[in-house]
């Protein structure tokens, strides 16, 4: 596979990474929800989502926030993002 970026081939172990870091728990799910809905009343996106930090400590990405937004949105579209 090679990075349209930068023209370098991705290495496997790059694309294990990038797709592990995709894997989220329920928790990070149920806290994006918490978010998007504080979001939806325009509250600010850090200030809704430093209320709402992991267990582990941290936050969501915010790459997540989008994954569950366009679920959300279209969810028959949406059905192979990788959650859970």
């Amino acid at each position: 596979m090679t990075n349209p970026v930068k023209g370098n081939a991705i290495t496997q172990e790059q694309q294990r990474r990038w797709l592990e870091m995709r894997q989220y728990t329920p928790e990070q799910i149920e806290i994006a929800h918490s978010v998007l809905a504080e979001i939806r009343e325009e509250r600010a996106v850090w200030q809704a989502m430093s209320s709402h930090p992991l267990k582990a400590g941290g936050y969501i990405p915010k790459h997540l926030l989008v994954a569950v937004y366009h679920l959300g949105v279209d969810p028959i579209t949406n059905m192979s993002c990788r959650m859970g």
